[in-house]
């Protein structure tokens, strides 16, 4: 902060930049920003920026809002799980890799056959298949039964 404040000070003081980065090594020495650094905060400030604190990047936005995007994906999801991480980046109107963030990280969820399931099953959905798998199994020799008596 007391850098860039001393680089708008420079800019403010008309100084050219070569003069600004010379005057900057010599008051921080080998504590001083890089050269691109002092000359992006110069640049900023010669075209008329006046904060000196640094832009919020997306990540940090995307992070502030976090849990309205994961109940968002959450709620579209459990409607329809057929939509691709382009849908619904853009339905929500954010970034196709925090999309895939959500699903994979925060959800739990991977992409099966173009759905996104649960990477495992809890004890009620393992018995529930199992339920299904031996239901099926006696439809089956029944109907193989009946299509040998046939």
């Amino acid at each position: 902060m007391e850098r860039r404040a001393n680089i708008k000070f420079y800019v403010k003081l008309e100084k050219k930049f070569a003069e600004t980065y010379e005057l900057m090594k010599k008051v921080y020495g080998d504590d001083c920003m890089s050269r691109t650094q002092v000359y992006t905060w110069f640049i900023r400030f010669k075209n008329g920026r006046e904060d000196s604190n640094d832009d919020l990047r997306p990540c940090c936005q995307e992070a502030s809002n976090r849990a309205e995007l994961v109940e968002k994906v959450r709620e579209i999801i459990g409607i329809d799980a057929n939509f691709t991480t382009r849908m619904l980046a853009k339905e929500i109107n954010t970034s196709k890799n925090t999309i895939w963030r959500i699903l994979s990280q925060d959800l739990g969820k991977r992409k099966v056959c173009a759905r996104f399931v649960p990477h495992e099953l809890n004890d009620d959905q393992k018995s529930l298949v199992w339920s299904i798998a031996k239901t099926l199994l006696k439809l089956l020799k029944t109907i193989q039964t009946f299509l040998i008596r046939s």
